[in-house]
């Protein structure tokens, strides 16, 4: 028999998107509200305009705070993805679940009989829907009354076989290629325009015929003629499945999870968006350079997937301030 886990949660964005604020005056009982849960990959606290990070535009975030209550001082329980998700659905900590890295849910042991977060509101009446990134892997089990679109990290350059999503974008292959010890780290240090086009060529050894332009994960062809004529970017597809949820007549209460991925990497994007940003202009966050001095072992060791691709950027003639 499964358990319900207590939740205990830090949520980027909690929407009550049905019916009013409860009142402290006795009133008769209100139908349960619709949810609408919206995770964005990577943001940190950038978007609330914390100190030493003066840039961050994000007008539509800020309207949003306009309206809500901000939890300023929230921390997530582990400052790597896939565990923080697994923390944040069962409501148990990292020590607890015994996983700081990248395993699907199906594959914690400690979670074999815990409910996650869409399950119980589905086990309490809810139609639950979800799309995108929620947990590392997606939708991580059958825990929704419907799935949109699942997680997609690209467009991405391919090889012409097998998936897409860690290929490293050719244009910039030279600049990493001594600096980073697998070819798999090279998608998180790329960056650039959708006009950029990708042409990965075939291997000279036949192991694969490469392509031109832009691949949703699948292998399955973005195209691309400019940044006005386009598929839809994956956040554009999970944003879209999210509109058509919101836009559809229920019969019952909803719970509807969004999960964003940008800005996880690659950083591939319109144009516009990097004219926003001239690089002359942008400001770099302070840094202590005795900042892992009282962190645990895991961060002073420097955790390989995320201090590897910091060292190579530095390497790679990159600044940071002390």
């Amino acid at each position: 028999m499964k358990i319900s886990c207590h939740y205990i949660l830090l949520l980027g964005f909690l929407i009550l998107v049905n019916g009013s604020m409860p009142s402290c005056s006795p009133a008769k009982p209100e139908a349960p509200p619709n949810v609408v849960f919206i995770f964005l990959d990577d943001l940190n606290d950038w978007a609330l305009h914390p100190a030493g990070h003066p840039q961050a535009l994000v007008p539509n975030i800020d309207e949003l705070a306009r309206q809500s209550i901000s939890f300023t001082n929230a921390h997530v329980s582990v400052p790597v993805c896939g565990p923080s998700r697994k923390c944040l659905f069962s409501g148990l900590y990292p020590q607890t679940i015994n996983d700081y890295h990248f395993d699907a849910w199906a594959k914690s042991p400690a979670l074999e009989n815990c409910v996650p977060l869409p399950e119980h509101f589905r086990d309490k009446g809810y139609l639950v829907f979800g799309a995108g990134k929620l947990l590392h892997e997606g939708r991580g089990g059958d825990f929704y009354t419907e799935y949109g679109p699942d997680v997609d990290y690209g467009p991405h350059p391919w090889k012409g076989v097998g998936p897409a999503e860690f290929t490293a974008h050719p244009a910039q292959y030279e600049q990493w290629k001594d600096l980073l010890p697998c070819l798999d780290m090279h998608r998180d240090l790329n960056y650039g325009p959708l006009s950029n086009v990708p042409v990965v060529p075939p291997d000279p050894n036949g192991e694969y015929p490469g392509s031109t332009g832009w691949h949703y994960k699948n292998g399955d062809p973005f195209r691309y003629k400019s940044d006005d004529d386009r598929d839809p970017m994956p956040d554009e597809i999970t944003t879209a499945y999210a509109m058509d949820v919101l836009s559809r007549k229920h019969e019952k209460p909803f719970f509807l999870a969004v999960g964003l991925v940008k800005t996880h990497t690659p950083l591939y994007a319109p144009q516009e968006y990097f004219d926003r940003f001239p690089i002359e202009e942008i400001t770099l966050p302070p840094y202590l350079e005795n900042d892992l001095e009282d962190c645990a072992s895991l961060l002073q060791n420097r955790w390989e997937w995320g201090f590897t691709k910091f060292d190579a950027l530095i390497g790679a003639g990159g600044e940071h301030d002390p």
